[in-house]
């Protein structure tokens, strides 16, 4: 039974434990925990009113209430995943991560629904029983197993303890790398959503017919494009091409694969779907060093997380100006002019659409870019 029922929400907050003792540090070589704390910084306020309203209508699970590692498949699952016990007891001991999630975990047991998934949604509820799980399992703070008794009737996740109980029996035979903290066990030259530490040295090794973006130290594999993610790519190149040419010049458009190294550090390198870039400094003869202009981004099953949250977020640390992305399956373009909001704006494909970097000079007829996709197949 949940005992929370009937209560009314206050706006009290979960007190922030922002002197939990223990050891503080990164568990992985790359930036560790401060990627999380990088994903929460424009998130974590919108999550927490989410939450306080009892519903959950934006994206940001991953980082907010993660999960062990080998429980999420998708890319932005991988990255977000905790490694192991040890990153996890870190996380709760970060000045900043392991207070927020006792705040955010406290303002749930204040909700008066008791059904995780009225709240989360599918398969976001069982994602909140595998971080709770976890979480209790390294703390001694009772809030997680008071969200676990409220909204799963005290039932914990089981693979989570599974992969828990297996860590303990496979430590014997782990390797602990030299150059790191991690414990894990040798891996092959390249993999994808396992290791952290690749740099643009290891991505220029890469045979040639590997695709592959190289995001943070990590590789992620990439999939030659639909037929009509290539004609709307095209398309759209075509027409920014067009309008620049007839202003005579001083910016550039490319289409991928075109390499963008964005940080302009050894550890990241994106291949945005089509790219504007008006500071001519910044052109090298193999790729771009520094944040485009303007990126445009076309949604795939096999990239929209990635796309909507983990690339949204590093193009806007970068310096991006403007960021679209075009979702055909669901009919929409979404756009973020930096330079003026942080919000979104979500436009049909029955719009007229103005290029904010060009003082919406140039405007994209959004249904000419449907009819390109529509004449595909």
């Amino acid at each position: 039974m949940c005992k929370q029922a009937g209560q009314e929400k206050t706006d009290t907050i979960f007190p922030l434990n922002i002197q939990n003792p223990g050891k503080r540090g990164s568990i992985m070589k790359n930036e560790g925990l401060e990627r999380f704390v990088k994903a929460q910084e424009p998130f974590y306020a919108q999550a927490l009113l989410e939450i306080r309203n009892g519903h959950k209508a934006s994206h940001w699970m991953w980082f907010i209430f993660p999960q062990l590692q080998g429980l999420g498949h998708s890319p932005t699952a991988q990255y977000y995943a905790v490694q192991d016990r040890a990153e996890a007891k870190a996380y709760m001991d970060h000045p900043l991560l392991g207070g927020r999630l006792l705040e955010i975990s406290g303002e749930l047991t204040r909700l008066k629904s008791c059904d995780a998934r009225e709240v989360f949604g599918w398969p976001d509820d069982m994602n909140l029983k595998s971080s709770m799980t976890l979480f209790e399992a390294v703390s001694e703070e009772p809030v997680f197993g008071q969200v676990l008794d409220k909204f799963f009737a005290g039932e914990r996740d089981k693979l989570t303890l599974d992969f828990l109980e297996k860590e303990k029996k496979d430590k014997g035979r782990y390797t602990v790398r030299k150059d790191a903290d991690l414990i894990r066990e040798p891996s092959p030259k390249y993999s994808f959503g396992e290791r952290h530490d690749y740099t643009v040295e290891d991505y220029e090794a890469l045979p040639e017919d590997t695709r592959v973006e190289l995001i943070d130290g990590q590789f992620f594999e990439m999939w030659a494009p639909s037929l009509g993610h290539q004609a709307v790519s095209m398309e759209l190149s075509f027409q920014i091409r067009n309008f620049i040419r007839k202003r005579g010049g001083g910016c550039s458009v490319f289409a991928a694969p075109a390499d963008v190294q964005l940080d302009r550090d050894d550890r990241t390198i994106v291949q945005p779907d089509v790219i504007v870039v008006c500071d001519k400094k910044k052109l090298g003869k193999k790729r771009v060093a520094g944040a485009p202009d303007f990126i445009v981004e076309i949604l795939s099953p096999s990239t929209r997380e990635k796309d909507m949250f983990l690339k949204l977020m590093k193009y806007k640390k970068a310096g991006v100006r403007e960021y679209w992305m075009i979702d055909l399956d669901k009919g929409r373009v979404i756009t973020y002019d930096f330079e003026a909001d942080d919000i979104p704006v979500i436009h049909g494909m029955d719009e007229t659409v103005p290029v904010k970097i060009f003082a919406g000079e140039l405007a994209v007829d959004l249904s000419e870019i449907q009819k390109v996709a529509d004449g595909i197949g």
